[in-house]
């Protein structure tokens, strides 16, 4: 049963169905021998359940063990939001865990409640995390499979820690045999009460820094609306990070001088960081041709269009909007996958489902793929010096070569990107070497090269003497092609 079960949770986490996913948690038999150690600790049996908990801990291993084996079967499968949705626990789900627990203990005990025990099992999942763990493994994430893992590890400690309570409060111990082990039972009680607290520290640090930082989030965006002062200019996006806050404003004028804005923060974040503001020219195109007035748009695309738009709600009302660029959305009938680019785990698709099935008009099923996309930059005074340094040695090297210019520079810890211009491409060894010498440590040197063109260029022209040669210059302004990018990075501190 329990090996049909993880069959079932990996097809159901793969296709993102949460159906699936509950068949599979209403047919795994793990609660029982879960309740059976339970009922033993209450009882003070330590060698039978001791037993139960190795038949628990080699049905876990084998059940993480053939998810991934499963998960072999389907390659490319990408990451779902039902898979996602249980690698990141919080004190919320140690909680529902408690009372499930609780319920499960007393709905054994009574034979007239014990029909809602298939009910527990939904509430408090045991298989689709164990599933989850085997299947990042094989994806070779193992961040996803620890948040995973200690999902289960708390879910398991709360079920056996309420249990033994309500084993020991409603009974079930008769109270001879209490009396004689009140001692043993408190040690074991006391243990597992311990290792809860211990699994439940990591979850309350989770979900205080959750909430901490939606209260920063609100706290920039009030600065910002500060700052901008009614210019016409919109904020898509905010990121809040320890070190460094990115703001995205789009609109027709440039934003004001970020130096104001880093001084606000400073003093309502309490704490001095790294502002980014990230702006993109946006307006109207004057006296744009009107559509032609056969021109008709299509049923798929208008509800092409809406999907985007719930979208692009979901982002914005999660705060997720500056850390996330969807790369592809592709909608099949109810199916609709989403394609995210982001350096971290997605949030729940809930509303984005909801949203999603009321635009569709059938019950659909929204599947995320989730590439991770790691944006490294300056984070403080140091890596602000390195970076002064590294364009000392570019510049340098780059009055050595013809027509050359250094645009832009960005150091990192173990990375140095130079972007240059030129008419072709430079021999840049000596420079690589001169940046890594400078910075005396390993560090991963890219050269970005852009064509430069030389549109006029007037010789020198020599004059003759019969004493001493005069060599006057003519020089004319070189005539660079460029193209206008409508995004412009401002960094202050």
């Amino acid at each position: 049963m329990l090996g049909l079960s993880v069959v079932i949770a990996v097809m159901g986490l793969f296709s993102n169905s949460a159906a699936v996913v509950i068949g599979a948690m209403l047919i795994a038999p793990m609660m029982t021998p879960v309740l059976g150690m339970a009922a033993c600790l209450a009882m003070g049996w330590v060698r039978l359940g001791s037993r139960s908990a190795v038949t628990v801990v080699g049905a876990s291993v084998g059940a993480i063990a053939l998810a991934w084996l499963l998960a072999l079967l389907v390659p490319d499968a990408g990451l779902t939001a039902e898979e996602l949705s249980r690698t990141a626990p919080a004190l919320t789900d140690l909680l529902v865990a408690l009372a499930a627990g609780a319920a499960g203990a007393y709905a054994t005990l009574r034979a007239d409640v014990s029909s809602s025990l298939p009910g527990v099992a939904v509430a408090v999942a045991l298989v689709p995390p164990l599933a989850t763990v085997g299947v990042t493994l094989q994806l070779g994430r193992t961040d996803l499979a620890r948040g995973a893992l200690l999902l289960y590890v708390a879910n398991l400690l709360a079920i056996i820690f309420a249990g033994l309570v309500v084993f020991v409060v409603t009974g079930f111990v008769p109270a001879q045999r209490l009396a004689q082990l009140r001692g043993r039972v408190g040690v074991i009680a006391v243990v597992v009460g311990a290792a809860l607290v211990l699994i439940a520290l990591p979850l309350l640090g989770a979900t205080s820094s959750a909430v901490a930082r939606a209260r920063e989030i609100q706290k920039v965006n009030a600065a910002t609306a500060t700052w901008l002062g009614g210019r016409g200019l919109d904020v898509t996006g905010v990121s809040v990070t320890d070190a460094r806050v990115r703001i995205d404003v789009a609109g027709p004028v440039e934003p004001p001088p970020t130096d104001s804005l880093a001084s606000i923060l400073d003093q309502s974040l309490g704490r001095s960081t790294v502002v980014e503001v990230r702006w993109t020219q946006r307006s109207a195109v004057p006296n744009a041709a009107a559509p032609p007035s056969n021109a008709t748009t299509t049923p798929a695309e208008a509800q092409r269009a809406a999907v985007e738009a719930a979208i692009t709600t979901w982002l914005d009302s999660t705060g997720s909007a500056a850390d996330f660029q969807v790369s592809n959305v592709t909608i099949n009938g109810s199916q609709v996958t989403l394609d995210l680019l982001g350096p971290s785990t997605p949030p729940s698709t809930k509303t984005l489902t909801a949203a999603i099935t009321d635009i569709v008009g059938a019950k659909t099923k929204v599947t995320v793929r989730w590439s991770q996309q790691v944006v490294v930059g300056n984070t403080g005074p140091t890596a602000l010096d390195e970076t002064a340094r590294v364009r000392r040695v570019a510049d340098a090297w780059a009055a050595t070569q013809p027509f050359t210019q250094v645009t832009s520079i960005n150091v990192t810890t173990a990375t140095v990107t130079i972007d240059i211009s030129a008419p072709q491409p430079p021999a840049t060894n000596n420079l690589v070497a001169q940046v890594q010498s400078e910075l005396a440590r390993t560090v991963a040197v890219t050269v970005l090269y852009t064509e430069r063109r030389v549109l006029s260029s007037v010789p020198t022209t020599t004059f003759p003497s019969t004493t001493t040669s005069i060599t006057p210059t003519t020089s004319t302004p070189t005539a660079t092609v460029t193209t206008a990018v409508a995004s412009t990075t401002i960094t202050t501190r």
